[in-house]
Protein backbone atom coordinates (compact mmCIF):
# COMPACT_ATOMS: atom_id res chain seq x y z
CA UNK A 1 0.00 0.00 0.00
CA UNK A 2 1.45 3.49 -1.15
CA UNK A 3 1.27 6.29 1.58
CA UNK A 4 0.10 9.78 0.02
CA UNK A 5 1.42 11.64 3.20
CA UNK A 6 -1.88 14.02 2.58
CA UNK A 7 -4.20 15.42 4.69
CA UNK A 8 -7.25 17.04 3.31
CA UNK A 9 -9.30 19.23 5.60
CA UNK A 10 -13.10 20.62 4.61
CA UNK A 11 -16.15 21.73 5.94
CA UNK A 12 -17.86 20.59 2.86
CA UNK A 13 -18.24 16.98 2.65
CA UNK A 14 -18.81 17.41 -0.95
CA UNK A 15 -15.73 19.04 -1.64
CA UNK A 16 -13.77 16.91 0.76
CA UNK A 17 -15.38 14.10 -1.16
CA UNK A 18 -14.10 15.47 -4.60
CA UNK A 19 -10.61 15.77 -3.83
CA UNK A 20 -10.60 11.97 -2.20
CA UNK A 21 -11.34 10.80 -5.16
CA UNK A 22 -9.19 12.74 -7.18
CA UNK A 23 -6.25 11.11 -5.13
CA UNK A 24 -7.67 7.73 -5.77
CA UNK A 25 -7.29 8.36 -9.46
CA UNK A 26 -4.02 9.73 -9.41
CA UNK A 27 -3.13 6.61 -7.31
CA UNK A 28 -4.78 4.54 -9.86
CA UNK A 29 -6.43 2.01 -7.26
CA UNK A 30 -10.07 1.36 -7.61
CA UNK A 31 -11.58 0.88 -11.17
CA UNK A 32 -15.16 2.42 -10.75
CA UNK A 33 -13.39 5.20 -9.16
CA UNK A 34 -10.54 5.63 -12.13
CA UNK A 35 -12.56 4.62 -15.24
CA UNK A 36 -15.35 8.06 -14.93
CA UNK A 37 -14.71 11.96 -13.69
CA UNK A 38 -15.00 12.23 -10.07
CA UNK A 39 -17.99 14.21 -10.99
CA UNK A 40 -19.47 11.19 -12.47
CA UNK A 41 -19.52 8.73 -9.58
CA UNK A 42 -22.94 7.97 -7.98
CA UNK A 43 -22.67 9.26 -4.49
CA UNK A 44 -21.30 12.51 -6.02
CA UNK A 45 -24.46 12.94 -8.25
CA UNK A 46 -26.93 11.96 -5.13
CA UNK A 47 -25.19 14.04 -2.64
CA UNK A 48 -25.33 17.41 -5.34
CA UNK A 49 -28.68 16.83 -5.92
CA UNK A 50 -29.93 16.31 -1.68
CA UNK A 51 -27.40 19.69 -2.11
CA UNK A 52 -25.10 19.47 1.18
CA UNK A 53 -22.41 20.87 -0.34
CA UNK A 54 -20.88 22.16 -3.73
CA UNK A 55 -22.67 21.89 -6.94
CA UNK A 56 -19.59 22.31 -9.38
CA UNK A 57 -15.85 22.66 -9.26
CA UNK A 58 -15.63 26.62 -9.19
CA UNK A 59 -16.45 26.91 -5.22
CA UNK A 60 -13.36 24.46 -4.31
CA UNK A 61 -10.52 26.04 -2.92
CA UNK A 62 -7.61 23.70 -2.89
CA UNK A 63 -4.65 24.97 -0.60
CA UNK A 64 -1.18 22.81 -0.49
CA UNK A 65 1.78 23.09 0.99
CA UNK A 66 4.69 20.29 0.98
CA UNK A 67 6.81 20.35 4.00
CA UNK A 68 9.55 19.44 1.65
CA UNK A 69 10.97 22.32 -0.14
CA UNK A 70 11.14 21.43 -4.39
CA UNK A 71 9.53 17.83 -3.82
CA UNK A 72 8.39 17.70 -7.22
CA UNK A 73 6.62 14.35 -6.57
CA UNK A 74 4.13 16.54 -4.50
CA UNK A 75 3.64 19.17 -7.24
CA UNK A 76 3.02 16.17 -9.65
CA UNK A 77 0.72 15.32 -7.22
CA UNK A 78 -0.93 18.26 -6.87
CA UNK A 79 -1.23 19.18 -10.33
CA UNK A 80 -2.95 15.62 -10.95
CA UNK A 81 -5.58 16.23 -8.53
CA UNK A 82 -6.48 19.67 -9.70
CA UNK A 83 -6.85 18.07 -13.29
CA UNK A 84 -9.27 15.35 -12.04
CA UNK A 85 -10.93 17.81 -9.49
CA UNK A 86 -11.79 20.85 -11.42
CA UNK A 87 -12.33 19.12 -14.81
CA UNK A 88 -16.22 18.95 -14.58
CA UNK A 89 -17.82 16.61 -17.34
CA UNK A 90 -20.45 15.30 -16.91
Amino acid sequence: MEKAHIIAVSGDQIAADIIGLALIKHFGKARDVTGKSVWEQRHIQLAIELGPGVKEAAPILLRSKTLKAGDTDFSRLLSSVKEYAFSQTF
